[in-house]
């Protein structure tokens, strides 16, 4: 018996020269807490009368490192029942492992073990008097808890706790038969207390390597704040002066394009004479709805002959830039497609727009419905029937020329007629 005390009691010095050590030496991550605790204990026998014994408890916790905490403990309380009674005093270091933290670190689940010496002093006079009413055992302490710290420097603790006796020695009775159990003692215990941080970390040394380490995130925040400034200067200058090589191109393209749909027009506009070509297209239409093609004396004259199956470019068509507004040239060529729908009233036409690639896609296909649309309205306001035309947009899907010229780019900027 007195071999288990010393070496329990042995084990028991070491553990609080490791703490000493700790507590002098480095405080590692949460520091040293003290703390004072309040519960109650239970003996685990086969009998059903086992009590709940009121407990008080003072303990030292101290980080070792990580997810690790050491723990000193001194607990007073005591284990009864029926035929049995025991005060215990009890000292013990534990190892608590904590993996997980919850509420921004401040929630610590724990479970620990480790090694405990037990002084126990028994009532006599339920005492089976062939044991020793007073001794020391050996125990294991296994418990489960958490510590929730509400500041630096505060924390409460709740923690139940089962002890495995290293001897039979602290429960007896001299009554016969009352289901004790021959086993080795065991009792459990419910703890919740509080806990004040005592010492805290090696704080000159934290702060100086936390200054440091601040100065270098602080200079190389600034140091990649330069460099993306500098980055983003450079890249609004660069899309700046191509923003203005794009706007004189494209004036230039736009002044380019003027002078040659006014050309156009002109041409287009000499092979409009009187309104009296009209009136007799429109007679011609009621003797015969056929297709038909009406020639006069010029050949830039010709009315547009309306074929089922077929598709009609409508040539000199044209648009301000970006927008859906006809030219004062494009109604020369509009006033052709109302003669040719005049002599051909069964007729029914899709309206296609299409755009060159300048602009995105989405834009384009926008725009290029848009304009379908407006020429539709034209011929709708002149007296043409809406449900005989359909409009669609392609955007610039369907190029029928290089658009990397502007010979090409101005082709593919057309109006199309495809005859039902």
């Amino acid at each position: 018996m007195k071999k288990n005390i010393y070496i329990f009691g042995a084990a028991i010095l070491i553990m609080a020269t490791l703490l000493s050590a700790q507590v002098f030496g480095q405080y590692k991550e949460r520091g040293v807490r003290a703390g004072l605790a309040g519960g109650s204990g239970q003996g685990l026998t086969k009998m059903t009368d086992n009590s709940l014994v009121p407990s008080m408890r003072l303990f030292i916790r101290h980080n070792i490192s990580g997810d690790f905490d050491g723990e000193l403990a001194g607990t007073w309380g005591g284990i009864e029942g029926q035929y049995y009674q025991s005060d215990l005093w009890r000292i013990e270091y534990k190892a608590l492992y904590s993996p997980y933290r919850f509420y921004d670190e401040q929630l610590r689940p724990y479970l620990g073990t480790g090694l405990g010496v037990a002084y126990y002093f028994a009532n006599v006079t339920l005492r089976n008097p062939n044991v020793e009413k007073n001794g020391y055992v050996g125990y294991v302490p296994i418990t489960l808890g958490a510590e929730y710290a509400v500041n630096d420097w505060l924390q409460f603790d709740v923690n139940t706790n089962f002890n495995y006796a290293f001897s039979n020695t602290i429960v007896s009775t001299w009554v016969p038969n009352s289901k004790i159990g021959t086993g080795n003692d065991a009792w459990w215990g419910l703890f919740a207390g509080v806990s004040v941080t005592i010492l805290g970390r090696d704080n000159k040394a934290a702060e100086m390597e936390a200054s440091r380490v601040r100065a270098e995130e602080l200079a190389a925040a600034e140091a990649k704040r330069a460099q993306e400034a500098s980055i983003a200067e450079a890249r609004r200058v660069k899309e700046a002066n191509a923003a203005e090589a794009r706007r004189v191109q494209e004036a230039n393209a736009a002044e380019a394009r003027r002078v040659r749909e006014a050309a156009e027009a002109q041409r287009i506009q000499d092979s409009i004479k009187t309104a009296a070509e009209a009136q007799r297209l429109k007679d011609m239409a009621k003797a015969a709805p056929r297709p038909v093609q009406v020639v006069v004396q010029k050949e830039t004259d010709t009315v547009f002959v309306l074929t089922k199956g077929k598709t009609i470019v409508l040539r000199g068509v044209n648009f301000e830039f970006n927008k859906a507004t006809l030219t004062q040239y494009s109604e020369t060529i509009l006033w052709r497609a109302y003669r040719a729908m005049i002599a051909n009233p069964d007729a029914r036409v899709v309206i296609t727009g299409h755009t060159d690639n300048v602009g995105s896609d989405k834009f384009n296909q926008s725009l290029s419905l848009k304009r379908a649309q407006t020429v539709k309205n034209w011929l709708v306001k002149k007296g043409i029937a809406s449900n005989r035309m359909r409009t669609v947009g392609k955007g610039e899907k369907e190029p029928v020329a290089d658009n990397n010229t502007e010979e090409g780019r101005l082709q593919n900027r057309r109006m199309e007629f495809y005859v039902q």
